[in-house]
């Protein structure tokens, strides 16, 4: 939504500095600005970040007026607050029709919420529930006795499996696969040892899984992804992993089966968590690292195996060393 710089900041009750009649088109990062669109930027900021971009028709919220700039500067304590508006304002939204496309197949005895959209092409098992103002996007297949909650996103190429239960405002990107087999259907000599699968899969509220990432249902243990999370693309967690509350999983990395993350957890990206592991709340794990034993509360880890992340540091600084080390050495036998 396009605006004038000086409406924008009767909007923001911020006060004007510059040229209000440049139209504002969006946000950008104070590292790349561009004409037409506004910057971030506070005192912390350092001043280099804005060298050789003043005199460019540049627009900044700020909490201190920058010459050359046009500036619409707003309180210190209310910046953030200012920011996260404009970032509302400015953001790229997705419309989508409401309704169920003619070309989407629809099974028996569903219970669609008020304002549900099904898009072009999806298919919806029988006894599936959906909430109210959920969007499933063109191209998804949601199987029999599924649970949708309200405010929910769907995008396309997703598969929810039966048995897979969604919380409210839980979104689910393109491609994911929700309620998969899990390892648990091993081989055997002659043919697949198939088991049943018997335990689902539960995304609590307000949850986000990224693209082409993997979620598998098991057996007899249900896999629980907990209130707040955000899992990126790219992410598989094998059956009956336990994921707690605001936990933040990074891409490609991998959990497998009946591990327990508890809340609040950081896992960088290529990261691998053994089986039946405990990962303690609040603990942050490096990226490729893993982990093969228990994480405690607030550990910070890094490497393969998984240590202590300062001692993983001291041995990489001696490993890098070794070449030199083994050089002295040789000279040394060679005195002798």
């Amino acid at each position: 939504m396009n605006i004038k710089l000086k409406y924008l900041a009767k909007k923001l009750d911020g006060k004007l500095f510059g040229n209000g009649e440049i139209l504002i088109k969006g946000f950008r990062s104070i590292n790349e600005p561009k004409k037409n669109y506004i910057s971030f930027y506070n005192e912390f900021i350092p001043e280099e970040k804005l060298i050789g971009k003043r005199n460019k028709d540049i627009s900044l919220l700020t909490n201190i007026p920058i010459e050359g700039f046009h500036c619409i500067v707003v309180d210190e304590r209310s910046l953030n607050e200012k920011t996260e508006e404009l970032l509302k304002y400015f953001e790229i939204k997705e419309k989508f029709n409401k309704g169920i496309h003619p070309t989407a197949i629809i099974g028996k005895k569903i219970r669609l919420g008020k304002d549900v959209s099904i898009g072009a092409h999806t298919t919806v098992g029988d006894f599936v529930k959906v909430g109210d103002n959920t969007i499933i996007y063109p191209n998804v297949v949601v199987y029999p006795k599924v649970k949708i909650g309200n405010n929910c996103k769907i995008h396309s190429g997703v598969v929810l499996r039966g048995g897979v239960e969604l919380g409210d405002n839980v979104e689910i990107d393109a491609n994911a696969s929700i309620g998969t087999t899990g390892f648990e259907r091993g081989f055997t000599k002659d043919k697949l040892d198939i088991l049943p699968l018997n335990a689902g899969v539960k995304i609590k509220k307000n949850v986000f899984i990224g693209a082409n990432s993997i979620i598998c249902k098991g057996t007899t243990l249900e896999t629980i992804v907990g209130n707040g999370s955000k899992i990126d693309g790219m992410v598989y967690i094998a059956h009956g992993v336990k994921i707690g509350k605001f936990c933040r999983i990074a891409g490609q990395s991998g959990i497998s089966g009946k591990s327990f993350i508890d809340n609040e957890v950081s896992i960088g990206g290529q990261v691998g968590i053994d089986d039946n592991i405990y990962i303690g709340k609040k603990a942050f794990i490096a990226s490729r690292s893993g982990v093969i034993k228990k994480v405690g509360k607030n550990e910070i880890v890094a490497g393969f195996p998984s240590l202590e992340r300062n001692k993983w540091k001291k041995i990489q600084v001696i490993i890098r060393k070794l070449p030199e080390i083994w050089e002295k050495i040789k000279k040394v036998e060679s005195k002798l």
